[in-house]
């Protein structure tokens, strides 16, 4: 997973681009001008990071957490840069809920809400803390 990070935010798009099923689905929150409500396949996978990045050419996206649920993993991430243009600052957390089928992401969906990721992968805060 932190690799596949760290070559996105290189924009090795076509290294970042082999751990994605070529029809995975992906539902952002991210709040960019045009955003599309999901993205598929890797046509898409494309088109969303043209789009973020004409929105935040510096755009990073940084993990901080990693909930591995088996075929489930919640991706608890940073998102830092600068607005294109305007240079406003953006600094905020996204959960990222991807599911993987034979070892690529299939299903990706992105929350800016914590409760609200959690209770889709089925889990509670107290959940997410147990050892």
């Amino acid at each position: 997973m932190r690799q596949g990070y760290a070559t996105a935010n290189r924009r090795e798009f076509d290294v970042t681009i082999r751990a994605y099923d070529p029809g995975y689905e992906y539902h952002p929150d991210v709040g960019i001008p045009d955003a599309d409500a999901v993205y598929y396949g890797h046509h898409g996978f494309h088109k969303f990071w043209r789009q973020l990045l004409e929105a935040f050419d510096d755009v990073r996206l940084d993990p901080k957490e990693i909930l591995d649920l088996g075929d489930r993993v919640l991706v608890t991430t940073q998102m830092s840069g600068h607005g294109t243009g305007s240079g406003v600052s953006i600094n905020q957390q996204l959960f990222k809920f991807m599911t993987f089928r034979r070892g690529v992401i299939v299903r990706q969906v992105d929350f800016q809400d914590r409760a609200q990721a959690l209770e889709a992968v089925g889990l509670s805060e107290q959940d997410a803390h147990a050892d």
